[in-house]
């Protein structure tokens, strides 16, 4: 029988996600990290169907933050529309491709630790004077593409989904604001996606928290995302995105440390 999540922990992984999933220091292997360094009290079922849940908070948190951008994708920015689609393929087949192994490197420290390098890595590529001539709706789809295939890589645990796909927009040419709004726009199919794919692991919900646990867990991922997000559209537009690069590439060193001496 697996350990129910409290509203303690319910809170604390909801934090740690609605903080990480918009912050590019990968909310996957932080949430890889702490279910390890709990002892792997989270069986592969609990996790699932709780993590499903903190996942739609931070999507209505992103959606909330965009509804202006969303919205101007129905009128004046529908060009964006067919570029999100074809940013979203990568993503899609790399999952039905090899998924699975996806899921079992989140149990792997050597894998995470790997990913958050690969993370600072690109940080610091990000704010290397790349020329700002497109904003989202002006990128062609060879950008788009290049930014599906950094989307992709990141479903690695440690490896960020904004940081891998801000940078790749910033490389290709975009804005800071034009990057980040591409970014995030092209999350919402990503992790909407993610959810529906696991959306029946929800039926063991009821078995592995409580509904108050639940709602907390919901709330602290959905209020937590929101900061974060709007925290880091200020750090984008002011250039400062490489400051998180030190953060990850020493995780990233201490976590290898730890996997290799134990």
């Amino acid at each position: 029988m697996p350990e129910e999540i409290g509203m303690l922990k319910a809170a604390y992984l909801g934090a740690i996600q609605g903080a990480t999933e918009f912050l590019p220091i990968s909310s996957s292997g932080h949430l890889a990290l702490m279910n390890i360094l709990f002892g792997d009290s989270l069986d592969a079922r609990s996790s699932t169907a709780f993590f499903v849940v903190l996942h739609l908070a931070t999507l209505f948190a992103v959606v909330w933050v965009f509804r202006a951008e969303l919205l101007r994708l129905m009128g004046p920015d529908f060009r964006a529309v067919p570029l999100l689609a074809l940013a979203t393929v990568p993503t899609g087949l790399l999952y039905l491709a090899v998924g699975d192994y996806i899921k079992a490197a989140s149990t792997q420290l050597a894998v995470i630790g790997a990913g958050f390098l690969v993370t600072a890595g690109f940080l610091f590529l990000s704010e290397r004077g790349w020329k700002e001539q497109k904003d989202h709706t002006r990128l062609g789809f060879l950008d788009a593409v290049l930014i599906g295939a950094a989307q992709a890589i990141a479903m690695v645990p440690g490896i960020s989904r904004s940081g891998l796909t801000i940078s790749m927009a910033r490389v290709r040419g975009s804005t800071r604001r034009g990057a980040a709004t591409f970014s995030y726009l092209l999350s919402i199919p990503a992790i909407g996606g993610a959810a529906i794919l696991e959306f029946s692991a929800l039926k063991d919900l009821p078995h592995v928290a409580e509904p108050r646990a639940i709602v907390c867990g919901f709330l602290a991922a959905f209020v937590t995302g929101l900061v974060s997000l709007k925290l880091l559209l200020r750090v984008i537009q002011a250039g400062r995105f490489a400051w998180f690069a030190p953060y990850c590439a020493t995780l990233g060193l201490v976590t290898l440390f730890y996997a290799y001496s134990r």
